[in-house]
């Protein structure tokens, strides 16, 4: 299967054979010409096809504004935690106390 990103129209595609039957599942989603499932990027979209096992884009990086004040920035575990938590919101954080969990929880929560 081939996925690809489109940046400036932002959309996702996907070859993938089952486009017919997964087609219902995203908003705005048609099937393309040649057979390939166009969806545009959205948190709705990207977890359900991370719920369909496709491949995705990080959604955080490209819609979240961090409330962190300059020169700080997130943390890499941060940015990890938080597009998990994103892309599964039926998950738990277990990390233990002063990784710093409070910032990832926040865009999950808004």
């Amino acid at each position: 299967m081939s996925f690809w990103h489109d940046t400036t129209s932002n959309i996702m595609i996907w070859d993938t054979p089952h486009a017919d039957a997964s087609l219902q599942y995203f908003h705005g989603a048609v099937k393309l010409h040649n057979g390939y499932l166009a969806a545009p990027v959205n948190l709705y979209n990207v977890q359900v096809a991370q719920h369909l096992e496709l491949p995705t884009i990080p959604i955080v990086d490209q819609t979240y504004d961090w409330p962190i004040r300059r020169p700080w920035r997130p943390r890499e575990h941060q940015k990890v935690m938080t597009e998990f938590m994103v892309q599964n919101p039926r998950c738990f954080n277990l990390s233990d106390m002063g990784t710093m969990k409070t910032r990832c929880g926040q865009p999950t929560t808004s």
